[in-house]
């Protein structure tokens, strides 16, 4: 579990350390003040061997498509899109400190005969036609960091196909040492979800025994939900269905924005076991009557999955519904950080559990 996280030069951040994070942690703030992005700088340090890390983010922020140049792909990771500066990012946790650097090589792109793991634009969320424009001086250095030593080097970059389709690359240096991280899973205020993974997902949940869990998810936004099922039909595919007392079973999908949103992230709980769930705008779609409930049953799913959770909001309700929520034998494990702007500088103000009462029992803005 992370205690510790600091960024330099990344998108909004010159420079941010955020020291005493907790198992679940939230964070508020202004709009444009960077907690997204802090989100997305967590799981980029995560995310270090699919060559997918430069575009993840753009999915989050529901981009679909995009003529594909260098400054469109790369350059908007940067902070002030300067990529002569490079991205470093460190998470110190409880078993020691990994991070990485992101560095503008200088070097020629490589061919795709040497391209060891790539991913085809058309096949992410980012999706779309690539240009015809050519990348071949889009090229950078990612070097890998355990405990401040450095335990490799990857070559990343852009490259084109004859038939114009472009791939992201990222080859490890040193074949042998292949950098491990925690699992990070994202779930982003434009994240939709596909029936089929849904249905695999809640599969494992059934496997492990920890399908209750997303039983009792639900029934905070839809007490009526008797049971969910995996159905798979000739017509539709694999999708959950739940029954919720009428005569035949009615696909999830169909219960509204709410009972889908916790669906989301009770399922990703799951892929986050013993790492760390990132979660935007987490009450998004929610109520605010659920909140506390829904705060409550993160508690003991976090401790079920052995996991962490950060997450954002721009809610007064949301915050002070964590307070009432979270059961007071853990508010040692909650931590709120207010993140705010002096001239040009993000700053951020850390509240326990404790703390963030006294201020919202004085009425004092903290979000």
């Amino acid at each position: 579990m992370m205690h510790t996280f600091t960024i330099k030069n990344f998108k909004l951040f010159e420079e941010l350390e955020l020291s005493g994070l907790e198992r679940i942690t939230l964070l508020g703030g202004p709009n444009n003040i960077g907690k997204s992005t802090f989100l997305e700088a967590v799981y980029l340090n995560h995310d270090i061997n699919n060559p997918l890390m430069f575009t993840q983010h753009l999915g989050f922020r529901g981009i679909v498509a995009f003529k594909v140049t260098a400054e469109s792909l790369f350059a908007p990771l940067f902070h002030d899109f300067d990529t002569g500066r490079a991205i470093h990012l460190e998470a110190e946790a409880a078993k020691g400190a990994f991070g990485l650097q992101i560095r503008e090589s200088g070097a020629s792109g490589r061919r795709t005969a040497e391209i060891t793991s790539s991913g085809e634009l058309h096949n992410t969320a980012i999706g779309g036609a690539a240009s015809q424009e050519s990348l071949s001086g889009t090229a950078f250095e990612v070097e890998y960091y355990r405990n401040g030593k450095k335990v490799n080097t990857a070559d990343a970059g852009m490259t084109r196909e004859k038939d114009g389709t472009a791939r992201v690359f990222l080859n490890l240096r040193e074949t042998s040492e292949v950098p491990r991280t925690p699992t990070a899973a994202y779930i982003g205020t434009r994240s939709g979800s596909e029936p089929a993974t849904d249905a695999e997902r809640f599969g494992d949940l059934e496997l492990e025994g920890k399908s209750e869990s997303f039983l009792e998810a639900l029934r905070i936004i839809y007490p009526g939900i008797r049971s969910i099922a995996t159905i798979a039909t000739v017509k539709v595919g694999a999708m959950l269905y739940a029954d919720v007392g009428l005569d035949r079973k009615i696909p999830l999908s169909l219960l509204g924005d709410g009972t889908n949103r916790i669906a989301q992230i009770a399922l990703a709980m799951g892929r986050a076991h013993g790492g760390v769930l990132l979660v935007d705008d987490i009450d998004s779609g929610l109520h605010h009557s659920v909140l506390p409930k829904i705060w409550e049953w993160l508690a003991s799913a976090t401790k079920l999955f052995d996991c962490q959770v950060i997450a954002t909001t721009h809610s007064y309700e949301c915050i002070r519904a964590a307070k009432e929520g979270l059961p007071p034998q853990l508010w040692n494990e909650f931590a709120y950080f207010r993140l705010d702007r002096e001239n040009d500088t993000i700053t951020s103000t850390r509240y326990s559990a404790d703390n963030l009462g006294d201020a919202i029992d004085r009425d004092w803005e903290v979000r």
